[in-house]
């Protein structure tokens, strides 16, 4: 999933790892750097059911923070240099892939094997990445998506 501003929407495929993209602007309108931020936590929430399922997990900071945009990753379908965003860039500065062990949930109204599309309930799940800067307000960026069910091991 990828995104600028706002909540970042899209579809993830359950029991899979899912990785975040987004470009990040900090309280100030400047793109966040490792040195800006003191730390990055996560949670995660199955929306369909209210069901908090990871809770303030900390990111490392040089793990999925870029002090320069990143522009050459396929995954990245936001802008391209052919067509910037609305601030002007193109790219991302934020990635982190969130484990697949949080995203796991799936309702099933009978017990057919595979179960038929058809009696499958998808659950919503939302992250809420919690950016704390060195100084200034902490602020978020919410990634919010429907997961599909898979029926392989």
């Amino acid at each position: 999933m990828a995104g600028t501003l706002g909540v970042v929407t899209g579809v993830g495929i359950l029991r899979s790892g899912i990785t975040l993209l987004a470009r990040i602007r900090g309280q100030d309108g400047r793109l966040i750097t490792q040195a800006s931020l003191s730390s990055i936590t996560f949670t995660v929430r199955d929306v369909t059911t209210s069901t908090t399922i990871t809770s303030a997990q900390a990111l490392t900071i040089s793990s999925v923070i870029f002090d320069s945009l990143q522009q050459s990753d396929p995954r990245w379908d936001k802008d391209d240099a052919d067509n910037l965003g609305s601030d002007g860039s193109h790219g991302y500065n934020f990635r982190a892939t969130i484990p697949a062990s949080n995203f796991t949930a799936v309702d099933v109204d009978s017990d057919p094997v595979p179960p038929a599309p058809d009696r499958v309930t998808a659950h919503r799940f939302q992250c809420d990445v919690k950016f704390t800067p060195a100084s200034g307000e902490a602020f978020f960026q919410p990634f919010s998506f429907t997961g599909i069910p898979v029926y392989g091991t």
